[in-house]
């Protein structure tokens, strides 16, 4: 990203962010649940609720 952008430090804290939850989720499904099985539907799971919570925030705005 350009330093000169308007979204520069936005979006990179956006994406720090679905990577860490991402690895947090990974972490959580092989030390407590010993399964990778799981990890997409924690993926979902993590998703609806983000997506609840954004439409709630717009709605908000609104």
């Amino acid at each position: 990203m350009p330093a000169y952008t308007e979204r520069g430090g936005e979006f990179l804290l956006d994406v720090m962010a679905i990577v860490m939850i991402s690895l947090g989720l990974f972490a959580v499904s092989l030390s407590i649940l010993k399964e990778i099985v799981i990890l997409p539907f924690l993926h979902c799971g993590i998703g609806i609720v983000v997506l609840f919570l954004g439409k709630r925030n717009l709605s908000r705005i609104e």
